[in-house]
Formats: C-alpha cells, structure tokens, sequence
C-alpha cells in the first residue's frame, strides 16, 4: 500500500486500512493482520532465534515497512503468522546485490530461498495457518527496505457465493483483497465510487492481469471467467479520496 510509513528502525509499523462489511448475509471477510506498530515491545517465537522480531497483527492492517541495514554476513528474522489461503507479498529494496530473502512455512517447507530466485520480492499464499519465518541475509554491509502486504482475504459464508465490503480511500491510494477461486469459476464484481478516477483491479494467481484500469468503461459491474485455481488479488485505487463499495459473487 503505497501510503504505509517506512521506519529507520527494525520494528515493523502497520498502515491501518479496515474494511468494514456491508449488510450482507454472505459476509466473511477476515482482517489481514498487521505488524507491531511503533514503540511497542517485540518478542521472540518459539519457533525462530532469540533475535527474531514477532510480527503482531492488528484487525484491518494490510501492509508494513521496515528499514534496516546488515553486517557483512549478517541476517535478520521475522515471524508473521498467517491464515490458510491468505497471500503475502514480499518486496525487498537491497542496498547490495548480495541481499538474499528466504520464507519458510511452519512445517519447514521453504517458499523462497536464496539460491537462483528473484530477491526483489514475490508473492506466496499459506497453504497452512501457523508461523511463517522470513529472513534477510546480507553478504556485505549496507541497508535494506522490506515491505510487506497482506490483503484482506474476501470469503464466504458457508453456502453463501457472495461477500461485500465499502472502505475510504485516500487520495493516490489503494485497498487490496484476495480471495480464492476454482479454475472455470466467473467472478462478478459490482463497483461503485463516490469519485470517477476510482477504479479496480484483478490479478490472477500467476500475476496475469485479469481486469485493469483501461477497462473503465466495465468498472462498474463485469463478470471475469477465472482461468485458474489459486488465490485471486484484487485491488481498489483511486487517485482522489473517494468512498467505495464493492460485492463480489462467485457461483459454484
């Protein structure tokens, strides 16, 4: 989200953006949980080394940035933990080309490592709940930039096929939303917006843009056949402050 703060310190800080449900009998949409804000304690888990910061998450935040530099040959770690089928994006600002990432799931399994893959970032979707542990290596002494997003997961209730939600967003920002599909499914998303310039977006689980920005003319409802089962992103933005509300229906 590109309105979170960035601090000169290791301590991450959330960018609350809550989403609050309309009435819907439908609604189960889960908070994406957010990092230990400024000035609060850190602890380590039981699940990673004394120096590993705990990533405590608030109701409503979806993204946090922290700033931090290394030794030569040092590493840092954080442990965030995550819903099933909840996405988290990773982006890393290396101040070396020698900074490498690695996410490991809470059985052991690595989602990244720091052999061969890209070290900007990358998105991964828990395929488990628990603890997932992310650690920053630095083969030569300099700073770095991570920032990470984890959208508000849109789901359903049991037997429901739809779920709606309204937010406010401030001006050049964006709310984003994940929600899970089965390949041949038609998502149907209804919009609409107190601003014209407010738009969304959908991004499906291999990246591939589904629906965008320069198809302003179907903003405000279109049905979009899912090529793929996986974990779906899709985002809000507007370039002006503007209230919104979105519903999105996905038959079985």
């Amino acid at each position: 989200m590109r309105t979170t703060p960035v601090l000169a310190t290791p301590v991450l800080a959330a960018a609350l953006v809550a989403a609050a449900a309309l009435g819907g009998p439908a609604l189960a949409a889960v908070a994406a949980p957010a990092p230990v804000v400024a000035g609060a304690t850190t602890s380590a888990t039981s699940a990673t080394s004394a120096t590993a910061t705990a990533v405590r998450f608030a109701p409503g935040a979806t993204g946090a940035a922290v700033q931090g530099r290394l030794a030569a040959g040092g590493a840092r770690t954080y442990a965030l933990d995550l819903r099933a089928e909840q996405l988290l994006e990773v982006s890393l600002q290396r101040g070396s080309t020698t900074q490498t990432f690695t996410l490991v799931a809470p059985d052991g399994t690595p989602l990244h490592t720091d052999h061969g893959q890209d070290q900007g970032g990358g998105a991964f979707v828990a395929r488990t709940s628990g603890t997932y542990l992310l650690t920053v290596r630095s083969g030569a002494a300099a700073g770095y930039g991570l920032h990470l997003t984890v959208p508000q997961q849109l789901r359903f209730a049991p037997g429901g096929t739809s779920t709606s939600v309204r937010g406010q967003l401030p001006a050049d920002d964006d709310h984003p939303y994940s929600f899970a599909a089965r390949a041949g499914q038609r998502a149907t998303v209804a919009f609409s917006a107190s601003e014209a310039d407010a738009v969304w977006f959908l991004v499906g689980p291999d990246g591939s843009p589904l629906h965008t920005d320069h198809t302003s003319a179907q903003q405000g409802r279109t049905t979009v056949q899912l090529p793929a089962s996986g974990t779906y992103r899709l985002d809000v933005r507007s370039g002006a402050a503007t209230s919104y509300e979105l519903a999105l229906t996905v038959p079985r």
